[in-house]
């Protein structure tokens, strides 16, 4: 390891290439300990089509039907306000978690996927039911 030699207080520091090198190390041993690093592409590649074929089917649905369903809301307030929010949230998150797959960048879909799941849930456990299948496709 490279030392840039003693300190004011007598020991020695490791030189900032040498940190930089360690944490560059550390980060390619999680990266390899990634259980999505592991998914070998001939599994991964018709996985994440799947996933981006069923999602994007979903979404569209949803959004349909948000269209249909907007001229209605304007004069229904409170609760159904909630309602929306959440549906909205929703779709932006399905939306990011499919740009995510598409784009391998697992990180920000599964942050993304953690809350449309939240949001989800929420709706499920209030409604007893998902307002529609699309949700559960979802």
């Amino acid at each position: 390891e490279n030392y840039s030699g003693n300190n004011d207080t007598g020991t020695d520091e490791i030189s900032g290439e040498a940190m930089l090198q360690q944490r560059l190390d550390e980060l390619d041993k999680l990266s390899n300990s990634s259980s999505l690093g592991n998914i070998p592409i001939q599994v991964l590649g018709p996985a994440a089509s799947f996933v981006v074929s069923i999602g994007s089917s979903a979404l569209s649905q949803m959004e349909a039907e948000k269209d249909k369903s907007d001229h209605t809301q304007e004069e229904e307030k409170g609760g159904k306000e909630q309602t929306l929010i959440r549906n909205n949230t929703f779709r932006l998150c399905l939306k990011t978690c499919l740009d995510a797959i598409q784009k391998r960048d697992f990180a920000r879909c599964t942050c993304a996927g953690e809350e449309g799941e939240t949001n989800a849930m929420v709706t499920l456990h209030q409604n007893g039911s998902w307002p529609t299948s699309y949700h559960r496709e979802a």
